[in-house]
């Protein structure tokens, strides 16, 4: 009998990462390694998206967090109101923006749009060098052609990220797309320390330098082919045009709930500790700190897992747990006996977040993923904002407790209505993309 020589069939390009059968030496790494091996083939697909992403967010945070608010208002003792005024011009157009800015990334692809938004970035950090010091009201009107200019990016990206990753890899390119937004964050937070050393012109500077470096990462990027042009509604009106099927319906009441817990979680965060726990913020955020630690941990088993089985498994299973912590803090009192609730809080956060971003991505797989992509962040967008004040309301008449409930129901309804929307979802198929939804 004679033996057919044995071919190997080369693996392919990128798929779901092997599941881990087990080994007869007993070894646990297979399933850590398998996932390790997977995370970094997504990273170096996306990695010009990923560097652009953090790079624009440390230029970000840097420019209002520290040189508006710190170098600039804070040591002319300007008006306080006058950063929360910036910060919503940049929310509002931000929000109104996205869904056109969405359409023009499916027209022209995603390089020209990102140059597009530092080149817009870069003008309003101009106008803030030249008038803010003389005029501080101008950073409002500023912030205005800032945030037009980032409102072009999360559906530039995320629609990237669809060309390029099939449904079994998003949740990890979520997930790795949230790591650049922190670290971003971090980073631009770094440069606190210049208020002892410089003044908002030497900081503007370095801002502008940072911008031109994040231009050069711009005009690097890869740029997928750009879908067929949109045949539809621009602006407001495609908010509801584009929502007409029932899970893309769904949704889009799974982002606004999530919005809206984010929004009122952040307009009650300064309470949460003194009124709760009897502790300071100061002291409440080092409680905070395994929380996170915990929610890093839970994002990379909740991208595992989403990669491998579904989004809407973990998106449930993580919201519903975060409202399960959530109900429960309202009863504790105590600071020792919260945290070890916080900690489970934080890691269902991590866990459900990669599903809702895997979710916004597959039922954004047509040929208007950036007008769809930007409607589903608008949607969220205009949650945070119903959130904030919601938050701020229910705090002042029923405390904080009341606000723990009212965050712990919106996780319920992010739940049930992200579920609902699994419905649109295209079949996964092992051996290449999954088929995309139908327009």
């Amino acid at each position: 009998m004679k033996l057919q020589p044995h071919t190997r069939r080369p693996p392919p390009d990128l798929g779901p990462p092997k599941r881990y059968r087990g080994r007869k030496s007993g070894s646990v790494r297979g399933p850590y390694m398998s996932q390790l091996s997977h995370t970094s083939t997504i990273a170096r697909r996306s990695r010009d998206l990923l560097v652009f992403t953090l790079l624009e967010q440390a230029c970000f945070t840097f420019i209002y967090l520290v040189c508006i608010q710190i170098l600039l208002l804070g040591a002319a003792d300007a008006p306080g109101a006058l950063a929360g005024l910036a910060l919503s011009a940049y929310a509002i157009s931000r929000i109104v923006a996205q869904p056109s800015s969405g359409m023009i990334s499916d027209i022209t692809g995603t390089r020209p749009i990102l140059v597009c938004v530092i080149i817009l970035e870069l003008l309003a950090a101009i106008g803030f060098l030249a008038f803010a010091p003389s005029f501080h009201w101008v950073v409002v009107p500023l912030s205005v052609l800032y945030g037009l200019g980032a409102a072009m990016i999360s559906p530039s990206v995320y629609s990237e990220g669809i060309a390029r990753i099939d449904s079994n890899g998003r949740a990890t390119f979520i997930s790795l797309f949230g790591v650049a937004l922190a670290a971003g964050t971090l980073i631009g937070l770094a440069g606190s320390p210049l208020e002892f050393v410089a003044g908002f012109a030497e900081g503007m500077l370095v801002a502008l330098a940072a911008l031109g470096a994040t231009l050069l990462a711009a005009s690097g990027i890869q740029s997928s082919q750009a879908t067929q042009q949109f045949q539809g509604h621009w602006g407001l009106a495609g908010l509801i045009s584009r929502v007409r099927t029932r899970a893309r319906l769904a949704f889009v009441v799974c982002e606004i709930a999530f919005g809206a817990a984010s929004g009122a979680a952040a307009a009650s965060y300064g309470s949460l500790g003194p009124q709760l726990f009897g502790v300071s913020s100061t002291a409440f955020l080092v409680l905070l700190a395994p929380a996170g630690v915990a929610a890093a941990v839970g994002l990379w088993f909740g991208a595992a897992g989403t990669d491998r089985l579904s989004p809407g498994l973990f998106l449930v299973g993580g919201l519903g747990l975060l409202a399960i912590c959530l109900a429960m803090l309202s009863f504790v009192t105590n600071a020792a006996w919260a945290l070890p609730i916080l900690v489970i809080g934080g890691a269902a956060f991590g866990i459900a977040y990669p599903g809702i971003g895997a979710t916004r991505m597959g039922l954004a797989d047509t040929s208007a993923r950036g007008a769809l992509v930007g409607t589903f962040l608008s949607w969220n967008g205009f949650g945070l904002a119903v959130g904030s004040a919601l938050g701020g309301l229910v705090l002042s008449t029923g405390g904080i407790a009341a606000v723990l409930w009212l965050l712990s129901g919106l996780c319920c309804a992010s739940a049930i209505f992200g579920n609902a929307a699994q419905s649109g979802l295209a079949v996964r198929v092992p051996s290449g993309r999954a088929s995309p939804n139908s327009d």
